[in-house]
């Protein structure tokens, strides 16, 4: 038997009172997991309904196409089917000596025949290697009909046309000059003969009717099979065209067929598918229609090579079918079947809104019994979420008031309380922006530090020492305080951190306390915007009396001690280290080239695709015996002036690479024309005096360019 101490059942007594009191916020989740499964069934089956009528909408439509698709292939080929066999028909008639064909000839009439029996044909001809011509034709259907002869005697040609009346009666006769036409020229005839067989030419647009259409062709060979002519017909394509038009897939649906040029060979308005190109009319592309669905689709279908898909275009879905002609056709046609999907699947769409809305009746009343009971719950937490979100941003103000009856929001609640009162004496250590990315990065406020890349930034004003000799100190504050503000927002806006202020000098870096792959170039771009926004307040100082500042920066890049120091009381978080000094030291070496920028060649490394830059000397600073390559920063590659400056810095860039080895002359005849061209340059002027100098009197064997300056 076990016996149980007295404070085991105290235990057991507080666990089942716990467990009592949790049961409401358990009920409030099971409340809202019912709503939600509420909501997920309706969903379910909603969406399970609307894609199963979809489907069967779509396979309803995949049929109409099919079978739409093949009633043009079928119309298609009854329509030129006959035509072809026409053609071998009266190849085999013409290729027979004992039934020439000449003026008034049964040939000359069963010709004529072949318009009336076959409407979709306006010509029929044939032509022989001697260059003579027949053709019998409808000059406008229906009507008379001309029959025309070209017909060689000796050296020249002659034309004849023959007219008949509507009943096939002779009328007259009509000679012509000696034509051009010559139809051994012509596509359909040496089609024909290259072929050896059955001939369609490409689709073209008929001269004398103005509709597109095509010629069959079939050649005529002597009983020894030697090519001895060709026949021809044309035909009008504006049946198949009327075809389409009367046999819509849908409401607004579109079919069309077009070649493989994708050229319309017919479509439901004839009108549109010709356009005048260079005086003639000729077909036109589907993709130039001027509709931006049909000229997607096409695309679409060339991109891909799928003959079925779906679309979206302007706001709008579409579905498209392209069905190609069988291989025994004899031309590389494709029909196109295009409609918007809402012509099949609005009805569908339709139920699958009506049954969400009746959905949504059922699910507002179980939301609102699930909200009768949760909001109890959901005040608290709501309060505490805002609380949690003013600590993500720093604003710790004001207390944390949350009544509630569930223990573990009373726990949430000190929670949040014992963090803002911890983040309240952090903020004591580092400024409040430093604070925030501290918070965002998970840096603990204690004494400490680690080595990192980063990228230091160092500013001062230039002459700060004059200009406070010659305003009053309440002004001079001022406008220090406008300056140090212009100066940091221009820092903030490039995600840097100042680090601190340092009379009127200005220490930032990059890189931490949050990671920043880009922290060398977002301190050379806050460096061009401080000097731009410096550039922009001058004006505004000066006509308010003020004296302007002009402001020095020195920026470099390197592995670093980043973390905090100080002592208990106080801590501050900055960088410490070699790499410091060397930045700040470049600062300072501005003042000896007339720059405003300098970087270092580490920073270089990262940023010189981002910016105009020029190398302008190899220095030793003070304190440092090793040299560094420094560049000054022009200017944004991007800016308005980028032109001119990358003019200036790959001009000095030569006259850099000439001085290092050791061409004075050269490098000084460049910068005869630099200095023509950028009056007023400093560097360009301190190394013409230096090649000038180093003329008259050669540097060292040993020289190296490394020059040497005690600058602070």
């Amino acid at each position: 038997m076990i016996h149980r101490k007295p404070s085991d059942e105290n235990a057991l007594t507080l666990s089942n009172l716990l467990r009592r009191i949790c049961r409401r916020t358990f009920k409030a989740n099971i409340i809202f997991l019912f709503c939600a499964v509420i909501m997920a069934t309706v969903l379910v089956i909603s969406i399970f309904s609307y894609r199963r009528n979809s489907a069967a909408a779509l396979e309803m439509t995949n049929q109409l196409v099919e079978k739409l698709t093949d009633g043009m292939i079928r119309h298609t080929t009854g329509y030129m089917k006959p035509v072809q066999g026409i053609t071998e028909v009266s190849a085999q008639l013409l290729a027979n000596p004992d039934k020439p064909i000449s003026p008034g000839s049964e040939m000359e009439k069963y010709l004529m025949r072949i318009l009336l029996v076959l409407p979709q044909i306006d010509f029929v001809y044939f032509g022989t290697e001697q260059g003579e011509f027949v053709q019998a034709r409808f000059p406008k259907r229906p009507g008379p009909m001309v029959t025309r002869f070209i017909r060689k005697k000796g050296a020249e040609f002659t034309e004849l046309l023959r007219h008949y009346d509507e009943s096939g009666k002779f009328l007259r006769e009509e000679l012509l000059p000696p034509p051009s036409y010559d139809p051994r020229d012509r596509p359909w005839y040496s089609g024909s003969r290259q072929t050896g067989g059955a001939f369609w030419t490409d689709l073209y647009v008929f001269s004398s009717t103005g509709k597109p259409g095509i010629t069959a062709s079939f050649p005529i060979t002597d009983p020894n099979g030697r090519f001895i002519g060709a026949v021809g017909a044309d035909i009008t394509l504006n049946g198949l065209s009327v075809f389409l038009r009367e046999n819509r897939i849908s409401k607004h649906g579109l079919s069309f067929i077009m070649d493989k040029q994708r050229r319309f060979v017919a479509f439901p308005d004839p009108e549109r598918m010709l356009k005048v190109e260079k005086g003639a009319i000729v077909p036109i592309q589907a993709v130039d229609l001027g509709e931006p669905w049909v000229t997607e689709a096409v695309r679409r279908f060339e991109d891909t090579g799928k003959r079925k898909f779906s679309f979206s275009t302007q706001g709008n879905r579409y579905l498209a079918y392209f069905t190609p002609f069988p291989a025994d056709f004899g031309k590389d046609w494709t029909i196109a079947v295009l409609a918007p999907e809402d012509d099949f699947l609005g009805p569908v769409k339709q139920a699958f809104r009506e049954s969400l809305m009746i959905s949504g009746l059922v699910l507002l009343i179980a939301v609102g019994i699930g909200y009768f009971f949760a909001r109890s719950l959901s005040r608290p937490l709501e309060t505490l979420s805002r609380e949690v979100e003013k600590v993500r941003n720093f604003d710790l103000e004001g207390e944390v008031k949350v009544s509630s009856y569930v223990k573990e929001i009373k726990m949430m609640s000190d929670s949040v309380s014992s963090m803002k009162s911890g983040l309240k004496a952090f903020r004591r250590y580092v400024p409040a922006d430093l604070v925030r990315q501290m918070l965002a990065a998970g840096t603990e406020a204690e004494p400490g530090g680690k080595e990192l890349e980063i990228t230091l930034f160092f500013s001062d004003v230039e002459g700060f020492t004059s200009i406070s000799e010659q305003i009053p100190a309440r002004d001079l504050m001022l406008s220090l305080s406008e300056y140090l503000d212009l100066m940091s927002r221009a820092i903030s806006q490039e995600k840097g951190t100042v680090d601190k202020y340092i009379g009127d000098a200005v220490m930032a870096i990059w890189g931490a306390p949050l990671a920043d792959e880009n922290h060398a170039i977002g301190a050379c771009r806050a460096a061009v915007r401080c000097q731009q926004a410096l550039d922009a307040l001058t004006p505004r100082w000066q006509a308010e009396g003020k004296l302007p500042f002009r402001t020095r920066i020195g920026i470099h890049t390197g592995f670093t001690i980043v973390g905090n120091v100080g002592s208990k009381e106080r801590l501050n978080y900055t960088a410490l280290g070699d790499n410091v000094n060397l930045a700040s030291r470049l600062e300072g070496v501005n003042k000896r080239y007339g720059t405003r920028i300098l970087i270092s060649q580490a920073t270089y490394r990262y940023v010189r695709n981002q910016f105009i830059l020029r190398p302008l000397d190899i220095i030793a600073v003070k304190g440092k015996i090793s040299s560094v390559l420094i560049y000054e920063l022009m200017g944004d590659a991007e800016s308005k002036d980028a032109e001119g400056l990358a003019s200036l810095a790959n001009g000095f860039t030569q006259v850099f690479d000439e001085y290092r080895a050791r061409k004075w002359e050269s490098a000084l005849y460049l910068l005869k024309g630099l200095g023509e061209r950028f009056p007023g340059d400093v560097p360009v002027s301190i190394y013409a005096e230096r090649c000038r100098a180093y003329l008259q009197q050669e540097p060292p064997a040993d020289w190296s360019g490394i020059v040497r300056l005690d600058t602070k």
